[in-house]
């Protein structure tokens, strides 16, 4: 009987030192989470459209963009409205679309938009010789305007913002929304 009462006190003991290791990790690793919304992204994206750009033989305008998030995901996608104004006045139509990575800055607490891909150009009766040209150029502009433009500012007056001040350890996309964890590093 004694035995049994020790052994539970030590089991007791244990699980309370390794309760408390872990409260102590967890003052010492904390982790923030931030949530954003499709329409809070879109409002960044927003901020310096249209973009307009003129190669040797096509000009390609973005009048309009669309964020677009899907469930699971790592990266964060846009679509975007493009018109192509071709030699001898003739103009086309369609969307293209990009997505990349989210990189998040600790210094001026940004997240910015790297690692962009054009994933899909849909353009309508574009010669198949303009194609790589205008894949390209559309990459080009694509990715330079991506670079150029924070997805989200963290807000300094925020108590949690201001923690924030760490590293990215993950973003995802969960219930339509970009759920982006910070962190201390790993190690």
């Amino acid at each position: 009987m004694l035995r049994t009462t020790a052994h539970r006190a030590l089991r007791h003991l244990g699980l309370l030192a390794a309760g408390l290791g872990v409260l102590d990790g967890c003052a010492r690793d904390p982790t923030v989470t931030i949530t954003l919304t499709a329409a809070e992204l879109q409002e960044q994206l927003n901020r310096k459209l249209p973009l307009k750009r003129a190669g040797r033989l096509v000009t390609v305008t973005v009048q309009s963009a669309q964020v677009v998030l899907v469930e699971g995901s790592d990266r964060v996608g846009v679509r975007a409205a493009a018109e192509l104004a071709l030699p001898m006045g003739r103009a086309l139509s369609g969307t293209v679309r990009f997505d990349g990575k989210i990189r998040y800055v600790p210094d001026p607490g940004e997240f910015w938009f790297d690692d962009a891909r054009v994933v899909d150009l849909e353009i309508g009766s574009l010669p198949g010789a303009l194609r790589p040209t205008v894949e390209e150029l559309v990459g080009v502009m694509g990715r330079n305007y991506l670079a150029r433009t924070p997805v989200y500012r963290l807000k300094p007056g925020q108590v949690k913002h201001s923690l924030a001040r760490l590293l990215l350890r993950s973003a995802v996309v969960r219930d339509g929304k970009l759920v982006l964890t910070l962190g201390l590093p790993a190690g």
